[in-house]
């Protein structure tokens, strides 16, 4: 379990275009650089790491794994 406060929620789905024009300014190679340099920041050590790095299991949350399941099933009876 994560403890809270210990993440930052993000958007991660960023508009390009809206109504047939295009919102989006790209950013200039460097600031992405920048960027993705203060990321890896972010990142635990032992998730970093190339021998025996940290690995993180992810599952359904049991809402979603009902969900899940009853969309499978709809979709097998038709």
């Amino acid at each position: 379990m994560v403890a809270p406060g210990s993440y930052t929620l993000r958007e991660l789905l960023v508009p390009i275009f809206l109504d047939g024009k295009c919102v989006y300014d790209s950013p200039k190679v460097m600031d992405i650089q920048a960027y993705c340099r203060g990321e890896l920041d972010t990142l635990w050590d032992e998730s970093k790491r190339l021998i025996n790095p940290h690995t993180v299991h992810v599952d359904l949350s049991n809402e979603l794994w009902h969900i899940k399941n009853q969309l499978l099933d709809s979709y097998h009876r038709k």
